[in-house]
């Protein structure tokens, strides 16, 4: 994942949203293996009215480090 994203971010709100989109799992059947559901983290701009970033992450307890991943490459 690449990042150029140039934006005056001094005066704006970041928002950070971690979900889980249910829909996308899968119950184990004869011809499919059984999916979890996806678990993604968004990273808003209020300013902007734009998503910056979205991470698709494997458990909740992964979010903290991603969420400083990302905010070191959008240079927050």
């Amino acid at each position: 994942m690449s990042f150029n994203i140039k934006f005056n971010l001094e005066k704006d709100i970041i928002n950070l949203y971690g979900g889980v989109n249910k829909e996308s799992s899968r119950k184990k059947a004869i011809y499919s293996e059984k999916i979890k559901s996806l678990n993604v983290l968004n990273v808003y701009s209020n300013k902007y009215v734009i998503c910056l970033a979205s991470k698709i992450i494997e458990d909740k307890i992964n979010e903290i480090p991603t969420v400083l991943e990302i905010m070191k490459k959008i240079e927050i």
